[in-house]
């Protein structure tokens, strides 16, 4: 039987859970051990995205049938199975974001927010054509900053506030086309990775300095993923490649970088421009990752760093998954614990 390809795999907030979509339905698993806590195999789904850790999902349709449109973003109870609101859009929604106080739906041309009490329109915004839905929102909702490109030839992205609904500051993070942007936790940092792939870049948030340059190879790569862990002192990023980088960030220095980067800002250009240029700030010394592991997939895969644990957990849209033991002490080659196929794995109980 032929394996069934997975169109969209998600985690939530805090790591815990693990969401897939396919033509076949969607899923909710227990990131590890791994477990099966939720299936449904009616209908087709590209985007699935856990609202915090509740019993909220949003869903949208791959377009296969009429009924599961590419178009509409659906809020879904998987207690009750029944959706709660559904809401529909001029163009394919290509990214959904969420915090606690903000959905954000991206299509090709446009963001819309939304309030999440009241899944009402607060801020729409046009964009250049962003065909790969390219942003990042900040979990935290203390804090909430909205990250998207600004450009369609080189890696310049906004940062946008969602609460005061303002422009805070463009940032040229690169000379070639975003690929990927990620956000902390915390929201106070962002890591960018351009269609090249060799380098990736970790900015202040919102302040847009830059903190580090990140050595990933010198052959170009497509960045499939990239995020921070949960504390916001390891990136990890995942590319065609096959190998998965983890970076340190050292959190003591962030500080003195990013007032550094603000006096130097102030002397060499106007604050009225909000454009922070890339060039000025390349004298912070390019690091190379302290972690390193090798998978075996040749198509398509995400990963996520597993809470209070040691262990790397990587799934390919194929449903293969691999977790890795790390040595976070002397940093190293991930060394492989287990492997298998998420297709397999089953609820103890079935409905």
């Amino acid at each position: 039987m032929e394996t069934e390809e997975i169109l969209y795999i998600g985690f939530n907030k805090d790591r815990t859970l693990l969401t897939t979509g396919s033509r076949a339905g969607f899923k909710v698993f227990k990131v590890w051990p791994i477990e099966l806590l939720h299936h449904d195999d009616n209908g087709n789904f590209k985007i699935v995205e856990m609202y915090e850790s509740s019993q909220l999902i949003v869903l949208v349709g791959a377009g296969e049938q009429p009924a599961f449109s590419p178009r509409r973003l659906t809020i879904w109870n998987l207690a009750e199975r029944t959706p709660i609101c559904e809401t529909s859009f001029p163009d394919s929604i290509l990214a959904v974001k969420m915090n606690r106080v903000r959905i954000v739906a991206v299509i090709c041309d446009g963001i819309y927010i939304y309030d999440t009490t009241t899944m009402k329109t607060v801020g729409t915004l046009k964009t250049v054509n962003n065909p790969k839905g390219i942003a990042a929102l900040s979990p935290s909702h203390s804090a909430c900053w909205l990250l998207y490109p600004s450009s369609e030839e080189r890696g310049n992205f906004h940062i946008y506030d969602c609460f005061s609904f303002q422009h805070r500051i463009e940032v040229v993070a690169h000379n070639s086309k975003l690929a990927f942007i990620s956000i902390s936790a915390q929201g106070d940092l962002c890591a960018t990775a351009s269609e090249k792939g060799t380098v990736i870049r970790v900015f202040s948030v919102p302040e847009g300095n830059k903190i580090y340059t990140f050595k990933r190879g010198l052959m170009t790569a497509l960045t499939y993923s990239m995020s921070f862990s949960l504390n916001g002192d390891l990136l990890m990023s995942c590319s065609d490649t096959g190998t998965i980088h983890i970076y340190n960030i050292s959190r003591e220095d962030i500080s003195e970088k990013r007032s550094w980067g603000d006096m130097i800002k102030t002397s060499i250009f106007s604050a009225a421009s909000l454009v922070v240029p890339e060039s000025y700030k390349d004298s912070f010394e390019t690091s190379r990752s302290y972690i390193v592991v090798r998978t075996n997939f040749q198509s398509p895969y995400t990963a996520t760093l597993v809470p209070d644990s040691n262990y790397l957990f990587a799934l390919n849209n194929f449903g293969k998954y691999m977790v890795f033991r790390l040595d976070y002490n002397n940093g190293g080659e991930g060394v492989i614990l287990q492997e298998g196929d998420i297709n397999m794995v089953h609820t103890v109980n079935e409905a």
